[in-house]
């Protein structure tokens, strides 16, 4: 990720990161973590999840009429996060 860099909140981004696989009845040789990208609004950035996990936020949709903000987020921990664009 790019050290000392801090994406501005509410601006276009692309993240790329690790995810998680489950690999069943697969010879060990043959793993590899799958590399994930989502683009959107950037709404968090290494916020405290209530888990205590430090966590990025993208929004993809919101609802402009509701008050709450009611939409599709994407969260991401902060330790999967290879790195990070503006778009």
């Amino acid at each position: 990720m790019k050290k000392g860099k801090t994406p501005k909140l509410g601006k276009r981004v692309k993240i790329r990161w690790v995810d998680i696989e489950n690999n069943t009845n697969t010879q060990l040789s043959k793993l590899k973590l799958p590399i994930a990208e989502n683009e959107g609004v950037l709404v968090e950035w290494d916020a405290e999840d209530p888990s205590g996990v430090r966590r990025a936020c993208l929004r993809s949709g919101v609802y402009l009429s509701d008050p709450d903000q009611l939409g599709d987020y994407l969260i991401i921990p902060m330790g999967v996060i290879i790195d990070w664009s503006y778009l």
